[in-house]
């Protein structure tokens, strides 16, 4: 057998093994036939779920225990449902997922580097990449160009690309879990969503649109269209932007644990919405040449003939183009010519039907990414990598985020510089904004009266405790006797037996007899006025408690980041912020140069001591040091203090509303982002047209010309705007002509395994 044949077998048996708790039919059908579609399966038993025109989705609650397995039970209704009067099509609905942005941390661990500090190091130079508009004497927040808006060409001073997109009638419809629309970086935009009323979503619209409580589609959204504002981050598309969100995920969607999921069905219903809405505003604007490019970052292993059916007919319309995530499982095995590889992934749908544009993901330097599917239906790669866009305030404010900088003139220093920064997120600070001197008080293990009025300088001292071999010590904890920190929080945070083998373990166990909100209060006894936090100094055997074991990669690193308390009754959070629930978890110590400081110390059962003096009171602002951070700072003390002037400076903390994420989800949008902005010089030009700009323009990576792993290459708007300008129809000439019938991507004809040639 073929490795084409096999692969679809595979996909078939991986379809079919989600399909063992009952029975979802999707039926395509005439539109006179609905009526009849229900009550032919209510005879058998099947509930309707959900009917649109010509759709209907019937299901059976629980599988019968009678005769035969759930495949065959399934054979048979399907056969008999593909018999009733007006049916076209019939076959079991498939689930579609939200694809899990990843964090930092976790994208590390699966990097194929074993050394520590060059995985570290694969995260730092696409941070350090993300470009500051404005001076930082000016602002200790400034606006920021995210990293990827350079490596795509969509920058906001293109002498070629509209800065806007809004006034040439090319929209945006976001397919995801809503959009912030009051977030203050997407001010300025034309936003609407899919709403109950609206006559062209007949199967109605479930969830409000202007919300997002799992920053998902926040995160894409800002991506495609954070606006140039002086605040915040940018977009792709820097000016003003049409956009539609259909949401299909809910509130309680809470993507990192897998619970974003909708069916097929429920996507036909979705796209046929936002093909909905531009029939309308064409209707409504007759003299105005509307176009769409719809944005999808979300899918999964189980294709569907009636899905791919709508995506098709919706292509020859012309004025629409697909743009969706090739997915995340990049390590997934495939099955070829007898051999497992993960060489070629499973495809991912709706991304890999041929009508799509699936986008793989890259960092900073065009490697691809680890997690990125590969196989034959990716189209494009785009950055995907620690992607710095806006985060809801839904999910914001509940999941804690802060933001802390801190600037000095004499000596100049600069720490964390400004919003989503790796470094300086602090998840229980006070808000505010000090200027005053910077008194050091060591680790805060003596008096410090002088810090009175002042910024606190203190350095984080655990004072680490050996667990005994019952399992207690002075800070007794259930957990104790079940090995390092390390493998305490992996356990409590994802249910593993034991750490990877690159961490490692110390030989002796222990725990922290102090945490950071110890320092935080000692600080606030001295009457300090707000708080410089240190990371640990590697003398104290901390970072040999998660599996370091050489101190050298450690001058860079923040305090902490990883300590998830959410399952180890850390005694100081029940006096922190009660509502700071949650935490983000220990996911891997590799990554520690790149994620916030003490952004996951989640104290609520972790019974930190410090915490119920602190939870209602008010806490100062405080700001991360890293190691090296914290040497810059005491140089500049020390250097004030031979020159004898007090050392003084701005420390600001503040809610954050913005955050990195990876994962191809996060490279969807700069692919959709970009052909609506070049879409908007040239609204003439059909879809087939302005996909294939893009796919000659790309920029080729990896092995010569396409390949299954960045498809054509890297998406290159102005190199996409360039070809189009080439077009006759960039000169009008072309008019807006349907697609041909048999129109398809390049050369390609018939999907095989979401083969694409």
């Amino acid at each position: 057998m073929g490795w084409r044949a096999t692969a679809i077998a595979v996909a078939t048996l991986i379809v079919c093994q989600q399909l063992a708790t009952g029975q979802r039919i999707l039926i395509r059908h005439d539109a006179a036939s609905a009526s009849n579609v229900a009550q032919r399966g209510a005879a058998i038993g099947l509930e309707r779920v959900l009917v649109s025109k010509g759709l209907t989705v019937l299901e059976r609650k629980a599988v019968t225990e009678s005769g035969g397995s759930g495949k065959e039970k399934t054979k048979l209704l399907l056969e008999e449902v593909q018999r009733w009067p007006g049916v076209q099509a019939a076959e079991e609905d498939q689930p579609r997922y939200l694809h899990r942005p990843l964090k930092d941390n976790l994208f590390a661990a699966t990097s194929s580097s074993s050394s520590t500090s060059q995985q570290a190091s694969y995260y730092d130079d696409c941070t350090a990449k993300d470009l500051p508009l404005a001076p930082f004497n000016s602002t200790l927040f400034p606006e920021y160009a995210p990293y990827g808006l350079a490596q795509i060409q969509a920058a906001a001073n293109s002498s070629k690309l509209p800065n806007r997109t809004d006034d040439k009638g090319v929209m945006i419809c976001i397919i995801d879990s809503g959009l912030d629309i009051g977030h203050p970086d997407m001010k300025g935009n034309s936003m609407d969503g899919c709403k109950y009323e609206d006559e062209f979503a007949p199967a109605g619209c479930p969830f409000k649109y202007g919300e997002d409580f799992v920053d998902h589609g926040t995160h894409i959204a800002g991506t495609i269209a954070a606006q140039k504002n002086g605040v915040g981050v940018l977009g792709v598309i820097p000016g003003p932007a049409e956009v539609y969100v259909v949401r299909v995920f809910n509130d309680s969607g809470d993507v990192n644990q897998g619970q974003g999921l909708v069916y097929g069905s429920t996507l036909i219903l979705a796209f046929t919405q936002c093909e909905g809405r531009l029939a309308a505003m064409q209707r409504d604007n007759p003299a105005k040449q509307y176009r769409m490019v719809v944005s999808m970052s979300f899918g999964a292993a189980g294709p569907l003939s009636i899905e791919r059916m709508y995506f098709k007919e919706a292509l020859q319309r012309g004025d629409i183009v697909f743009v969706a995530s090739s997915g995340n499982n990049g390590t997934a095995p495939t099955l070829i010519d007898g051999s497992l590889t993960s060489m070629i992934n499973p495809g991912n749908y709706p991304g890999s039907y041929p009508e799509v544009i699936a986008v793989a993901a890259v960092d900073c330097s065009n490697r691809l990414a680890p997690f990125s599917q590969k196989n034959p239906s990716v189209d494009l790669a785009a950055p995907g990598v620690n992607i710095l866009s806006v985060a809801s305030r839904q999910y914001a404010s509940r999941a804690g985020f802060m933001a802390g900088g801190f600037v000095s003139d004499s000596p100049r220093v600069f720490v964390s510089p400004g919003i989503a920064s790796s470094e300086n997120l602090v998840r229980w600070a006070g808000i505010g904004r000090v200027t005053a001197k910077v008194v050091d008080c060591g680790t805060g293990n003596a008096p410090c009266p002088q810090a009175k009025d002042s910024i606190c300088l203190v350095q984080y001292d655990p004072q680490l405790k050996e667990i005994n071999a019952t399992g207690s010590n002075s800070n007794s904890n259930s957990r104790a006797n079940s090995g390092s920190l390390f493998s305490q929080m992996a356990m409590a945070t994802y249910g593993v037996t034991e750490a990877a083998p690159m961490m490692g373990q110390p030989e002796t166990p222990m725990l922290p007899g102090r945490f950071p909100c110890d320092m935080v209060e000692f600080c606030r006894q001295q009457g300090a006025k707000a708080v410089l936090l240190a990371a640990p100094a590697t003398t104290t055997g901390y970072y040999r408690s998660f599996g370091f074991e050489s101190p050298s990669s450690f001058q860079d690193m923040p305090l902490i980041a990883s300590l998830d308390c959410s399952s180890f009754n850390c005694s100081c959070w029940a006096r922190l912020n009660p509502e700071l629930l949650g935490s983000f978890g220990f996911e891997s110590p590799s990554s520690f140069q790149d994620m916030p400081l003490i952004a996951s110390l989640d104290c609520s059962s972790f019974n930190c001591s410090c915490w119920a003096r602190l939870r209602g009171i008010q806490r100062p602002p405080v700001t991360g040091l890293s190691l090296g951070q914290y040497a810059e700072v005491k140089a500049a003390l020390t250097a004030a203090g031979k020159a004898g002037k007090a050392y003084t400076g701005t420390l600001e903390s503040r809610e954050d509303l913005y955050q990195r994420l990876s994962g191809t989800s996060m490279a969807v949008p700069h692919v959709s982002g970009a052909i609506a902005r070049v879409w908007s010089a040239f609204p003439g030009c059909n879809a087939s047209i302005v996909r294939t700009a893009f796919q000659e323009s790309a920029l080729d990576l990896g092995p010569k010309g396409f390949d299954v792993q960045y498809g054509y290459g890297l998406v290159q708007a102005e190199a996409a705007y360039d070809y189009l300008a080439r077009q006759p129809c960039a000169k009008g000439n072309q008019g807006t002509q349907a697609v041909p019938s048999d129109w398809m991507p390049r050369t390609i004809r018939q999907p095989v395994f979401g083969r694409r040639r």
